[in-house]
């Protein structure tokens, strides 16, 4: 969702500043690396979560912090008040609305490096776009190794205190199995172990976990 709302920006900066195309490239693999950054810790702090609470738990917590996530979500849009960006008494035309967009906030949050790192590349500032782009570069790397490190502490400890997926109807058994075997069988198949390296264990569990969830497996229902 980031990628696919961030794009008419970037064209939209792109246009406004004339840019040729290896700026259109450019300012999508950035948008690439930020995206990394809140996918790797969302999936890492779920797997920290799934270890710790039991399903049963997880319900009650997951309620609510879903209770006090609609409260701070309140709080935080009045704070920024996004009805102004459609202002048009504000924002008349394009330029003005990309200056609101890059106006200065907190130098450690990833949207500034974002916002820095592109619109210093359009000024041809490419000193300043150097630091932001290798901010933009070591932070995915840094939480990925974070990921790596949680998945092989706590996945599969989280994953065996959610399998409480409770009475699996006769009728559904059958189904269930046969969805396993045809996750395994896609996993095991010649085109697919070809494209994957031999020693990539701990990423040939999750593909099939994965694909698993995709053919909706009943053992699977509290995950």
């Amino acid at each position: 969702m980031l990628i696919i709302f961030g794009i008419p920006l970037l064209v939209s900066s792109g246009v406004m500043f004339q840019a040729d195309l290896i700026y259109y490239l450019y300012s999508l693999i950035l948008l690439l690396l930020f995206s990394t950054i809140p996918v790797n810790l969302g999936i890492g702090i779920t797997i920290m979560l799934s270890g710790i609470f039991h399903v049963r738990r997880l319900k009650k917590f997951m309620v609510v912090s879903g209770f006090f996530s609609v409260i701070g979500t309140i709080t935080l849009l009045r704070i920024i008040r996004p009805e102004r960006f459609v202002n048009p008494e504000l924002f008349a035309n394009t330029k003005i609305f990309l200056s609101g967009i890059s106006a200065p906030s907190f130098i450690l949050l990833p949207t500034r490096w974002l916002s820095e790192a592109i619109f210093n590349f359009l000024n041809k500032n490419y000193s300043e776009t150097l630091i932001f782009v290798s901010l933009l570069l070591l932070t995915p790397y840094v939480t990925a190794i974070f990921l790596s490190y949680i998945y092989r502490r706590y996945h599969y400890r989280g994953w065996s205190l959610l399998q409480g997926g409770g009475i699996i109807l006769k009728d559904k058994i059958r189904h269930s199995s046969y969805i396993s075997s045809l996750a395994k069988k896609i996993i095991n198949s010649g085109p697919v172990q070809r494209f994957l390296p031999s020693s990539w264990g701990q990423g040939l569990t999750l593909l099939r976990k994965d694909l698993t969830y995709q053919f909706r497996d009943i053992k699977n229902v509290q995950q």
